[in-house]
């Protein structure tokens, strides 16, 4: 698994807690995470299951994503043209994906 990978908290709990924050976020629609990368990013994993749950968290979140198994591992390409954003009903939780995303090479803004 890639180095940036390994830093990025996804796994099956995370891409469970990502959709159950996003449902119970919109009724409270305190926190405000808005998203988005332009370009095509591809990330290279080693475990079919963990980039089965990215890709899978990245299609709740709206964006463009493509499995590539080949070589041993697995290539997730992913993308987000337009401007998306979710709610969170705390700062801790859309801090969290604030850095997730961010080290996911997307553009984010995060407002109160």
């Amino acid at each position: 698994m890639s180095r940036l990978v390994s830093s990025i908290p996804c796994c099956a709990a995370t891409a469970v807690l990502v959709l159950g924050l996003i449902s119970s976020a919109e009724a409270a629609g305190k926190e405000v995470v808005q998203y988005r990368l332009t370009e095509q990013r591809t990330l290279h994993l080693d475990d079919a299951k963990v980039a089965k749950q990215y890709h899978e968290t990245m299609q709740q979140l709206g964006c463009e994503t493509q499995l590539d198994d080949h070589g041993g591992h697995v290539d997730l390409t992913y993308r987000c043209r337009e401007w998306r954003e979710v709610d969170f009903p705390d700062h801790a939780a859309a801090h969290k994906w604030e850095s997730w995303l961010k080290a996911l090479r997307f553009e984010v803004n995060h407002t109160h």
